[in-house]
């Protein structure tokens, strides 16, 4: 059931349904841009206890202060076209909507890794409007802001990848 929330939800933003409010659980931001000016398209996602605020941004680099960020980079927009690129992005303040709603991590206690599962994370969902996009000569860029819970600076554990 919470499955087909997210689908009608992003189905109807991406068949142009506007939306003009969020919530304390879904930040939602469309945005139109014009890539006459090659930058890439950054959203940086700011949390409050009662609300989400996505702000967008064309001339600079994410914040390291944001919980999340998405950049896309310049070559993913049309540039021959009179017709803006609309943008959505979507943060989920809670995995609760997506199955499973855990995940599992591995993690340093006392020199040994060991697995923990970790509950309801952060979901960013970005996308343009009525286009498919792939084959991407420049990534896109997604981070997340570790909550101070799960930082850990302790080095002892190290993994090979």
């Amino acid at each position: 059931m919470n499955f087909r929330f997210v689908k009608i939800l992003e189905e109807y933003i991406e068949k142009g349904g506007e939306v003009s409010q969020g919530t304390s659980n879904i930040g939602v931001h469309i945005n139109d841009v014009n890539h006459a000016f090659n930058k890439p398209f950054t959203a940086t996602i700011d949390t409050t206890k009662d609300g989400i605020n996505v702000n967008t941004t064309t001339n600079s680099k994410p914040s390291r202060e944001a919980d999340a960020s998405i950049t896309i980079p310049e070559s993913v927009f049309t540039k021959n076209s009179s017709e803006n690129d609309s943008v959505y992005v979507i943060y989920y303040r809670s995995g609760k909507l997506f199955q499973p709603n855990f995940a599992a991590t591995e993690v340093c206690i006392e020199g040994f890794t060991k697995r923990k599962t970790v509950k309801s994370t952060p979901v960013l969902a970005g996308s343009i409007r009525n286009r498919k996009v792939y084959n991407l000569s420049d990534p896109v860029k997604i981070r997340f802001r570790l909550p101070p819970g799960q930082v850990n600076f302790n080095t002892n554990c190290l993994q090979a990848l």
